[in-house]
């Protein structure tokens, strides 16, 4: 045997940005035989309840209609545990913690952990997955 052939792939981390970047990005996902995305919200403005999620999905939807995007929004002080229970009903699948300062867009990220357990604890109820960032919160006594 010479190949393999995978009928589809599945991109767990991607990032699809906005404008340009996005018109000219999104449709070549399909185009590399990617069918089911896992969407990071870390862009300007961050994704970060379930309205924008769902109008960024629609967007990169319009782009690669054939593709599945699993969106996510960004953990941030506004993050409720109510916001966590629409965005499960609207599709949103999980969460990403960004540490402040640490990547792209992550200025507004965390620096402690503490004051999310309610929301943790309700994407727990809601069966969402937290995404953390390979960096530890800027906090460095914590």
């Amino acid at each position: 045997m010479d190949t393999i052939t995978l009928p589809t792939a599945a991109d767990m981390h991607i990032h699809l940005r906005q404008g340009t970047l996005m018109n000219m990005v999104t449709p070549a996902v399909a185009e590399g035989g990617v069918s089911i995305c896992y969407v990071m919200p870390n862009l300007t403005p961050t994704i970060s309840n379930t309205e924008m999620a769902v109008a960024y999905k629609a967007e990169l939807e319009a782009l690669a209609p054939k593709v599945t995007f699993l969106m996510s929004l960004y953990l941030n002080p506004a993050l409720t545990p109510d916001e966590i229970r629409k965005a499960a009903k609207a599709g949103v699948r999980g969460v990403k913690s960004y540490p402040r300062g640490v990547t792209t867009n992550s200025e507004s990220g965390i620096e402690s952990y503490d004051i999310y357990y309610p929301v943790f604890k309700a994407m727990e109820e809601e069966g969402m997955v937290l995404n953390l960032h390979g960096e530890i919160p800027s906090d460095a006594d914590k």
